[in-house]
């Protein structure tokens, strides 16, 4: 049975995502509008304040890389920090977004970064060196606002979900260099598509809906295009808004978090590859709540579930 590990963070605010940096050391996340840094060795946080102007209204998503941290959320902006500087200098504001901006993902070798919003847009931002990012593409593919964003960890291909029920796949032409479509899933869902997420090595990844549903993509040949390998219909009883995979080789697992308050760990068969669930949390936060995002992580070098929900906390979970 996956148990809680520890309740290592109380916030005195709804938590909508977070993201560990310093080799699993530190948890970042938003409260009140300010950015927290949280220490997991020592229990102990440093909020990082943000004026008016880099934040005027609450932010709800956190990207990074080796080097920036990106934050988006309602004031239509993405804000870039160094986190190589002690208190995480802003180094760079990208406008453009008509409003909200739902997702922002860095590229697996960190040359862009991808960005996209309630205005039915992707953005491509090329990273050119000394803090320096240039817009290379806008794409209109969407004809509903854009829930999410996940690059590959092995290559520069790029899935976005949406409002009007599909999944984009993107890539760079190789000869021009101009980013396009070229893959759209439909007819999978019958709703709004809330989170998608890749396996350790992008030849699959899982998606997520308010239909109450679990979709898993496998990649075919060489074609970079994907097709259904396995879908698991009202796997919740209400909407399911967040999904990761393990970026793990030697064992396969994801893991989803739900609007009726569970989360579910599933893992494959090493014979087939087709997944079944292994864990099932009934009430993982408080009151049912919904469950805001799930991300597998480390916990004192550990592997654990990480997840946020309503209730203002973060939860660790055991894997083992």
């Amino acid at each position: 049975m996956i148990e809680v590990k520890s309740i290592a963070i109380t916030s005195e605010d709804t938590i909508w995502d977070f993201i560990q940096i310093n080799n699993n050391q530190n948890l970042i996340y938003f409260e009140k509008e300010n950015l927290v840094n949280f220490n997991l060795t020592t229990n102990s946080k440093s909020v990082i304040k943000l004026n008016k102007d880099t934040n005027k209204r609450t932010l709800r998503h956190l990207a990074k890389s080796s080097q920036y941290l990106a934050t988006a959320g309602f004031d239509s902006k993405v804000n870039i920090f160094d986190i190589t500087t002690d208190n995480f200098e802003l180094v760079a504001t990208l406008e453009g977004h008509e409003n909200e901006v739902k997702s922002v993902e860095f590229s697996y070798d960190q040359n862009f970064l991808a960005t996209c919003g309630r205005d039915k847009t992707v953005w491509i931002w090329e990273i050119l060196g000394e803090d320096d990012f240039d817009c290379v593409a806008v794409l209109q593919e969407h004809t509903q606002d854009v829930k999410n964003l996940k690059w590959s960890p092995t290559d520069n291909i790029l899935l976005s979900c949406s409002y009007d029920d599909t999944i984009k796949i993107y890539k760079q032409d190789e000869n021009d260099d101009d980013w396009y479509c070229f893959q759209t899933l439909s007819g999978h869902f019958t709703s709004t598509v809330w989170c998608v997420d890749f396996n350790f090595d992008g030849s699959k990844f899982c998606a997520v809906s308010e239909d109450k549903s679990l979709k898993i993509f496998v990649k075919e040949g060489k074609s970079n295009k994907f097709n259904l390998f396995q879908s698991f219909e009202n796997i919740c009883s209400r909407a399911v808004y967040t999904c990761c995979f393990l970026k793990d080789e030697k064992r396969s697992l994801i893991a989803l978090g739900s609007g009726d308050g569970s989360i579910k760990v599933l893992n494959s068969n090493k014979n087939d590859g087709l997944f079944s669930v292994l864990h099932n949390i009934e009430s993982a936060h408080e009151d049912s709540c919904d469950i805001n995002k799930v991300s597998f992580g480390s916990l004192n070098d550990e592997d654990v579930l990480i997840s946020v929900a309503d209730d203002n906390q973060i939860k660790f979970w055991n894997l083992n």
